[in-house]
């Protein structure tokens, strides 16, 4: 499907990989947070362009040895209008799926939004995959691969390309 490319909205991002509620919380308690992030971020962060997006994520594909830093495409999706959220998580994991298969991608991760976001309306998006690679041309080279997004939006699928800089090492705390 030819999709124009359009630019993200977002210049940077930030992942926080929790296990569940409780973690979440806790994070948001230690004095690493409310010292560290939290006193910092008015340096950093322009809050008001700040755009949230809490999943509840799928490994679909790990890459063999120790985890370091990637330089990862993120896709972030809405679905088609009328569309039921349960189909498009079929569709989005399916999808991860099949692009798993490119054998660049060292990792790839499909992430739902969380049931909770829709209490009170939808969510600007719906869905995220972030793939992983070694180098900022493979992860170029998957993006322009053939992946279809079929059942997306396509005015709402925006694709950013970033290496990652891990301020806490994966298992590491």
């Amino acid at each position: 499907v030819d999709r124009p490319r359009q630019m993200p909205f977002f210049e940077g991002i930030a992942e926080i990989w929790l296990q569940n509620d409780e973690e979440q919380i806790a994070s948001m308690q230690t004095p690493e947070f409310l010292h560290g992030a939290r006193e910092d971020e008015p340096r950093w962060a322009a809050f008001w362009q700040t755009f949230v997006l809490d999943t509840e994520s799928q490994v679909v594909k790990e890459a063999e040895g120790p985890r370091r830093e990637f330089v990862n495409a993120y896709i972030l999706v809405k679905r088609k209008p009328g569309m039921e959220l349960e189909e498009f998580a079929v569709a989005l994991r399916r999808h991860a799926c099949a692009v798993a298969s490119n054998p660049a991608m060292r990792r790839c991760v499909a992430g739902l939004a969380r049931k909770g976001l829709y209490g009170f309306g939808e969510p600007r998006f719906d869905g995220i995959e972030a793939w992983s690679f070694d180098t900022a041309a493979e992860a170029g080279e998957g993006l322009a691969s053939a992946h279809e997004w079929a059942f997306a939006d396509q005015r709402y699928v925006f694709e950013m390309v970033a290496r990652e800089h891990w301020v806490i090492v994966p298992g590491v705390r």
